[in-house]
């Protein structure tokens, strides 16, 4: 008897074992891929790439309505969250810009994976629209890897 009940609480040790693998990894797999892959938009700024950087956050109520300015003048841009992107520090590093100047809405424009010129704080519809005709980004090419 003493030998059943062994078995039956080594069988359920490796039952709990298994099950607890089968859970961990995929869990393991996930936060490795989160914090070890680069954002398409750190790869282009690597790559020393000309793109268009657009800041927002949550809080940000004109920027829905700033994003349809660039999506109608078919400017193609990368989405940043200032307050959330695990990347928006090494970004702002990257392309030399502080990043407590960065302010959503926002938006950076990038030559050779460095900034050429940005606006923040946009406050009106009509200074996004002369920041996108004074850099001619209007019909630009998005780039990408």
């Amino acid at each position: 008897m003493h030998d059943l009940e062994f078995i039956q609480m080594r069988n359920r040790f490796l039952l709990a074992l298994v099950i607890t693998i089968i859970f961990i990894i995929p869990v393991c797999i996930l936060v490795i891929n989160k914090f070890s892959s680069k954002s398409l938009l750190l790869k282009n700024i690597e790559k020393q790439k000309n793109l268009v950087i657009f800041l927002t956050n949550k809080e940000c109520s004109n920027c829905e309505l700033y994003k349809d300015v660039l999506d109608q003048n078919n400017v193609p841009y990368f989405e940043l969250d200032v307050d959330t992107d695990t990347d928006f520090k090494e970004i702002m590093f990257r392309i030399q810009m502080a990043s407590e100047y960065a302010q959503a809405p926002g938006i950076i424009y990038v030559e050779e994976g460095k900034m050429f010129a940005n606006m923040v704080d946009i406050k009106e519809k009509s200074e996004l629209e002369s920041f996108i005709v004074a850099h001619s980004l209007i019909n630009t090419k998005k780039e990408s890897d």
